[in-house]
């Protein structure tokens, strides 16, 4: 049931609406000095809120009207409630508390906005259950036919009531009788005689239907009658990589139905965008992020507004968020609003959805990688919170030395993951949003028994990673009016990484976190919108490090005894960054061009270094030529502080400066027709104040550790044609074009390392097809072909062994990076079968992992003295099984 309300506008009705001043006036004298001026705007409401019907009154069957005197301020909030006309039973009370929370556009005179009272009429009237109600007859002769058999049409699998169908009958004696179905699925079937009846339905996209049904002579049947959809695929419309409406340079949307069927991507949205323009393949074994040939830790991660450290688990197999929680994805390698900050590369920014289903939704998921579950519904008396949660389990470590060459090298990747969020759901101004998140990775690199990594016993052993993160985070979202809104978005955690090798090294960093963003949106004019916001962040940071040997400026005795040396340093580092971003559409507010100029503050401070600034002036451009042309372009400033141990030796005396890119792109884009489009970007990229090491450094307490000399350029193209899912395949083709450099040295001589080298993440050519059909019957075939250059890597000659480290150096046979490693190739297949219940689905998929695959190393592992080396290979061929089942109550 849901109460109706009629608004009695006295100026609608025949009699004036007051303003409140002139009532005040009427009360306290009888001879005004004037009379007011009349309405000229009306007031009008805009946020209606529901009452919850008084459980007594809805228990008893009793309705009730309840009139209202509604006080309205200058600003279209209610100031005060009065009840005229009361009804009791709980309406009065139940009435009153919504209408203090209704919203109104203000009442105006010629002279502006003034204080109003209306009257209203909050009515309570018990609805029909849509479930049992009986739709009314389609014509007046079937007025008076009897109704013998109702029912509801739904979906198998979804349970999705299916309105504006026909239903038909066949009694045993032969009489007829159809209906079609109302918005609710409801049917009703009239004139039927006692006995057995067939009953059917028939409709273009589903299975034909049938079923017996016994008609009664003296009371009504009820029956619940199944439609199987005969591609389920089709409904599948949730659109992720769906940017908003700004200008960013780069934009490109894909679907669920096309991400889930992606070979290789085990059906994670996340990891589509390692098929994507300008996304290089992240070093082995780390899930990290190459964006356009910059370093892993130059590009961030946001999940629903927050940083995090890393959106792949370890090996990069999986995010770290359940496939079935995400609702949009941005991929922006470039060209993004200053919104985001405090990075030089790449950005990715996951929303969780805030849609939630009206019946409880199940899913549980098992392949070779992992198994979860997710499970959404609404919760409360009158479903007004929604509610999230989902939990992830792996055990690839198990399989993969199963497959694995039998050398002994092996790389065995654990996780798990949690999420859960709630929103009010209540219609409102203000909406309150809760989200706790984790994750937690081990990565175990095994080596054989008998391989020498060097003369030195403590530096044998298998390597070992520990990382977790865990956020809970707060929002606040609340429009004062159409023109003004205001989000808060507060959040705590901890990130944890620990590293060891052997038994004598050990590394264990602890961080605990505090973040808090804050936007002002402001409409000013109906082509213009500016965004104030802060983005604040307060890290506390413990590193711990133990070493086999007390570390020396002249590196000790050689023959004295070892001992561990452990240690301990903390602090704080502050980053409070401001930001304006203005969004304008100059053409009558249309998107038919978009200007969106912006600047941030970059800040950063640790312990008690001086604050270090840096403004961010940034500009994108967009200008929709035709409806099916775009052309698009940007050019802006981006800086990162120092990290992690670019602090220096002395923390409190921080001698580098924010590293900084200036990075410009243009490209179009080119739709044809429904389906078709090609996207084509060229960048490049300048960076400056790099920091690297000092070679100058001789003494800690008089020189600097690292310095900002360095410098880099990135330049390239990205393209991308595209076939979307439309009706039975869809493909796509993505190809860059790159080349990343750096020079350490520029401003010293060439032996003082005056040279520019190859990236170690340059990777020349990135070259992705794939496509996917889809057969009758809800079955799929996909694939996947990946071709990359190998990244760039220094090749030594040998080692000489020095008597004061007890260990081989190394000397390379040639310049850095002057060598590659063998390009990655790889096949990879996919199969899917749905299946449909009554309340439920099964699916059953088998992702082909390197069907075929080349040598595919991903890096070089050199003996002790440097006279030989092997590859560390990736996965070998895969087959991983997999099924889901997605129950609806």
């Amino acid at each position: 049931m849901n109460p109706t309300h009629t608004l009695l506008w006295a100026l609608l009705q025949g009699a004036p609406i007051q303003t409140a001043h002139a009532q005040d006036a009427a009360e306290t004298a009888e001879d005004t000095e004037a009379d007011p001026l009349p309405l000229v705007v009306p007031p009008e409401l805009v946020d209606f809120v529901q009452a919850p019907y008084p459980p007594e009154a809805e228990a008893a069957g009793v309705e009730g009207s309840v009139g209202l005197l509604v006080e309205i301020d200058e600003t279209g909030a209610v100031s005060k409630v009065e009840v005229l006309r009361p009804a009791g039973n709980g309406f009065d009370e139940a009435a009153v508390e919504a209408a203090r929370q209704f919203q109104f556009t203000p009442a105006a005179t010629a002279e502006g906005p003034v204080p109003v009272q209306v009257e209203f009429d909050y009515g309570f009237v018990l609805e029909a259950d849509p479930e049992t109600a009986v739709p009314p007859p389609a014509t007046e002769a079937e007025a008076d036919l009897p109704v013998r058999l109702t029912g509801t049409l739904k979906e198998m699998g979804t349970r999705i009531p299916l309105g504006n169908f026909t239903v038909t009958a066949t009694a045993a004696d032969g009489t007829t009788a159809s209906a079609d179905t109302d918005a609710n699925g409801r049917f009703a079937l009239r004139g039927l005689s006692p006995g057995k009846a067939k009953l059917k339905f028939a409709a273009p996209g589903y299975r034909d239907s049938t079923a017996d049904v016994e008609i009664e002579s003296d009371e009504v049947v009820d029956f619940t009658m199944w439609a199987k959809n005969l591609s389920y695929r089709d409904n599948e419309v949730v659109i992720v990589y769906k940017r908003q409406r700004e200008p960013e340079i780069t934009r490109r949307t894909l679907s669920v139905e096309e991400i889930k069927r992606v070979p290789g991507t085990f059906g994670d949205p996340v990891r589509v965008i390692q098929n994507l323009p300008g996304a290089a393949r992240g070093p082995f074994g780390t899930g990290l992020l190459v964006i356009r040939g910059a370093n892993p830790e130059d590009s961030n991660v946001y999940v629903d507004g927050i940083e995090v450290p890393l959106i792949y688990h370890l090996g990069g197999y999986r995010s770290v968020l359940n496939a079935d929680m995400i609702s949009s994805v941005d991929y922006l390698p470039g060209g993004y609003q200053v919104r985001y900050g405090q990075s030089t590369g790449g950005v990715i920014d996951v929303r969780t959805s805030d849609e939630y289903p009206d019946r409880t939704e199940v899913t549980w998921r098992t392949d070779f990688l992992d198994s979860g579950f997710h499970v959404a519904t609404k919760l409360g008396k009158e479903d007004n919170i929604g509610f999230r949660a989902a939990a992830r389990r792996s055990y690839i470590d198990v399989f993969i030395p199963l497959f694995a060459p039998d050398n002994g090298f092996f790389i065995k990747p654990r996780w798990y993951d949690y999420q859960t969020k709630f929103s009010t759901l209540k219609k409102g101004r203000t909406r309150l949003t809760g989200f706790i998140f984790g994750f937690q990775d081990l990565l175990f690199l095994q080596t054989p028994d008998d391989f020498a990594q060097g003369e030195d016993q403590d530096t044998q052993g298998d390597l070992s990673a520990t990382y977790q993160t865990h956020r809970m985070m707060l929002r606040l979202d609340h429009k004062f009016n159409e023109t003004l809104s205001l989000m808060i978005q507060p959040t705590m955690g901890i990130d944890t990484i620990g590293v060891g090798l052997g038994s004598s090294f050990a590394l264990n960093n602890d961080f605990t976190v505090f973040t808090n963003r804050a936007e002002l949106t402001w409409t000013f004019h109906e082509t213009a919108t500016a965004i104030f916001g802060m983005d604040s962040t307060a890290t506390r940071y413990v590193i711990d490090f133990t070493v086999p040997f007390v570390p020396t400026a002249d590196g000790g005795d050689p023959t004295s005894e070892r001992e561990d040396f452990s240690t301990t340093i903390k602090g704080w580092f502050l980053t409070p960054d401001p930001f304006i971003d203005l969004r304008w559409r100059p053409i009558n507010g249309t998107d038919k061009l978009l200007v969106n100029p912006g600047i941030r503050l970059n800040t950063f401070r640790v312990q008690n270094s001086p604050l270090l600034l840096g403004p961010d002036p940034r500009l994108a451009v967009r200008y929709q030529i035709t409806e099916t042309t775009a052309m698009k372009g940007g050019t802006g400033l981006y800086q990162q502080p120092p990290q992690g141990q670019e602090f220096g030796l002395d923390e409190d005396n921080l001698t580098v400066n924010l590293e900084r890119s200036w990075a410009s792109e243009v490209g179009f884009e080119q739709k044809f027709g429904q389906a078709g489009s090609v996207d084509w970007t060229g960048f490049y990229k300048r960076l400056d104040r790099l920091i690297v090491t000092n070679p100058d450094f001789a003494d800690e307490d008089d020189d600097p550790f690292y310095v900002n000399e360095g410098v880099g350029q990135i330049y390239g193209m990205e393209f991308m044609a595209r076939r979307a899912l439309v009706d039975r395949w869809f493909g796509w083709v993505s190809y860059t074009l790159s080349k990343s450099e750096r020079n350490d040295y520029p401003t010293r001589t060439a032996d003082e390392g005056d040279v520019w080298y190859n990236y170690d993440f340059d990777q020349t050519h990135i070259l992705t097809v794939l496509g996917g059909y889809r057969l009758p019957f809800d079955f799929e075939f996909s694939g996947r072909f990946q071709y990359v250059t190998g990244n760039p890597y220094t090749p030594f000659a040998g080692g000489i062994f020095d008597m004061d480290s007890r260990q081989y150096i190394l000397f390379p046979e040639a310049d850095r990076n002057t060598g590659r490693l063998p390009p990655y190739q790889a096949l990879d297949l996919r199969v899917d079968k749905l299946f449909t219940f009554k309340s439920w689905q099964l699916e059953l998929f088998a992702d082909f992992l390197n069907v075929y695959r080349g040598e595919n190393p991903e890096q070089l592992q050199y003996n002790y003295d440097g006279t030989d080396f092997e590859y560390v290979s990736g996965l070998p061929f895969i087959p991983s099984l997999g099924f889901q089942v997605d129950i609806t109550f």
